[in-house]
């Protein structure tokens, strides 16, 4: 019997486990970061160090995820299922992310000893000083024009040299690419090509009651500086209006 058909058969599962509290964002990050194998730092309450490892398979539906056994492999030892809660630290396209969750135990991902922690409720997200985002002034929107042949004009929320985000009018799937022309004030032109990173409901919207934030995943570099001199500029200017 393989370590995970074991844990899943004799374990109780705990309610933050349960798939109808799993947020779509939490399983849309968490997912692509098991793709990805990526790396992620984890501190586990009561422990003075960080410990590595990485994501390695995503079961939303069974309201858990596998990382790999930590490093070094002593840190297991601290480790009560059910009990004790850890604190997961990665990043994503320029913007950190952290979470907590319960670990549940150990299992097995492609042939290899995993350990297995809950799906968490919240995500909470930090961005890297390099990509700072702004949020555009009202009497001077930055317009973010996507759809079939570029006819599609939305107001963006925020944006920055590494991506943007905006509302829309239809959901979109993580990992959808497309084409779009970013606006700026003044006369400001940007072509690039987007990746979707999540598409979050906007419940008090009418219209456009999308939230997308996207990643650029193809932006010639010109038109990277226009946009990083356009943040600096509304940087700027909102630390004015702070001040004064």
């Amino acid at each position: 019997m393989r370590a995970l058909d074991f844990f899943t058969r004799t374990a109780p599962a705990p309610r933050t486990a349960r798939t109808t509290e799993i947020a779509p964002r939490a399983a849309d990050l968490i997912g692509r970061a098991s793709a990805e194998k990526r790396p992620v730092a984890l501190r586990i309450d009561g422990a003075a160090y960080r410990y590595k490892s990485l994501f390695v398979q995503s079961d939303a539906g069974e309201g858990l995820f596998h990382i790999d056994m930590l490093f070094p492999r002593s840190a297991a030892r601290l480790l009560l299922p059910h009990e004790s809660r850890v604190r997961f630290s990665f990043e994503e396209n320029g913007v950190k992310y952290s979470f907590l969750s319960l670990y549940l135990g150990t299992g097995a991902s492609g042939g290899f000893d995993s350990m297995l922690f809950a799906f968490p409720e919240t995500i909470e997200e930090s961005q890297r000083r390099g990509d700072y985002r702004v949020q555009p002034r009202m009497s001077e929107p930055v317009k973010v024009v996507t759809g079939p042949d570029l006819s599609e004009t939305a107001p963006a929320l925020d944006v920055s040299a590494g991506g943007v985000s905006f509302r829309a009018g239809k959901q979109v799937r993580s990992g959808d690419r497309f084409e779009t022309i970013i606006a700026l004030p003044g006369g400001g032109v940007v072509e690039a090509a987007l990746e979707v990173l999540y598409c979050d409901p906007l419940p008090e919207a009418r219209e456009m009651p999308w939230r997308i934030r996207a990643r650029f995943a193809k932006i010639a570099p010109g038109d990277r500086e226009t946009l990083i001199r356009y943040v600096m500029s509304r940087q700027r200017e909102i630390i004015r209006t702070s001040l004064s």
